[in-house]
């Protein structure tokens, strides 16, 4: 049996959970797909209709996934997120966005500790190109505490420090 959570963002904590009542009240939210209480997909709503789909622990590229997204969903961009990797006591996966025939619009490499936390995030076009990296820094708590964006020239564009 499907279980579904309301969320609002894609960030899928306890603290980040509403009611279906409350969901449906907001301009943006997120309805997650549980299989087995794994996220299996999830459904970006805003206005009222679904705008990005995201795909987890699948591979890329799967013609089942692809076909049963343009059916359900018309004109709707989507992204598959890859399984999590462990190369030598590091974390990272691949996602894949892609427009709403399948094709890729750009791939991020997301970078994570041993926690799950996310460390770094490496923003390429469809050809692998990098045009920006974002890393995460976190305080003693877990907490983040600053946020820097950088360009494809590893340049700092915008530093953020995040307050409680």
């Amino acid at each position: 049996m499907e279980n579904i959570k309301y969320f609002t963002s894609q960030v899928f904590k306890e603290e980040e959970k509403i009611s279906e009542a409350e969901a449906l009240a907001r301009t943006w939210y997120v309805i997650c797909h549980y299989s087995d209480n794994t996220p299996d997909f999830a459904e970006i709503i805003g206005h009222g209709k679904v705008n990005n789909v995201i795909y987890y622990n699948r591979k890329y590229p799967d013609e089942t996934v692809l076909k049963q997204h343009i059916s359900r969903y018309e004109n709707c961009n989507f992204e598959v997120v890859l399984p999590l990797m462990e190369i030598n006591g590091k974390y990272n996966r691949q996602i894949f966005l892609c427009n709403s025939i399948g094709e890729i619009q750009g791939i991020n490499e997301e970078y994570l500790n041993p926690e799950g936390d996310l460390l770094k995030e490496v923003r390429m076009d469809s050809n692998r190109n990098l045009y920006g990296t974002i890393e995460y820094e976190y305080d003693e708590s877990g907490t983040i505490s600053i946020v820097r964006e950088r360009n494809s020239d590893g340049k700092i564009i915008s530093e953020n420090e995040i307050e409680d």
